[in-house]
């Protein structure tokens, strides 16, 4: 059945409302193939985005929440919490050159402490801020050898000494 915005749905109704089971066709040839409750996404659901990336997991009145899977490219994905259809809570990121993140993420940033694994197996864990590493953190081989330790602002090494607000 074609919808008021043009794009196109096959499933269930109820009390002529999209509900249950279904699939819908955007004019952009987005697709959403999932669960409805009250003319909107809800429950598990996946969504193909034009551009080939694709998002796998749970929706609340249209919005990603709880559990889900965003696809990137191939090599490139999330894993974690959403909220309101931004990452928030706990999640993994899985970049294309082999590097990943774990830890805390709010309003769609990485807020809190993680650690970052790079493609050759170093650690280096902290506390970031709006995606910027902040504050003390370290670095590590893979067997726990001590690389670096120090203080970074803004995602910058400052040095093993906190610098002064002035």
């Amino acid at each position: 059945m074609e919808m008021e915005d043009l794009s196109v749905y096959e499933g269930s109704f109820s009390n002529k409302k999209r509900e249950g089971l279904g699939n819908l066709t955007y004019p952009n040839a987005e697709k959403f193939d999932g669960s409805f409750l009250n003319d909107a996404k809800n429950g598990f659901g996946s969504y193909l985005y034009s551009n080939g990336q694709k998002f796998e997991g749970h929706y609340e009145n249209n919005l990603r929440s709880g559990q889900g899977k965003y696809i990137y490219s191939e090599k490139e994905l999330f894993e974690g919490n959403y909220s309101e259809g931004k990452k928030d809570g706990q999640g993994v990121y899985y970049y294309s050159n082999g590097d990943k993140f774990e830890g805390i993420y709010k309003e769609g940033k990485r807020n809190g402490p993680g650690r970052y694994t790079f493609a050759d197996k170093n650690i280096l864990e902290g506390v970031w801020k709006n995606n910027l590493l902040e504050g003390k953190a370290v670095i590590r081989t893979p067997k726990g050898g001590l690389i670096l330790i120090g203080y970074w602002k803004n995602n910058e090494y400052q040095g093993m000494n906190p610098l002064e607000e002035e």
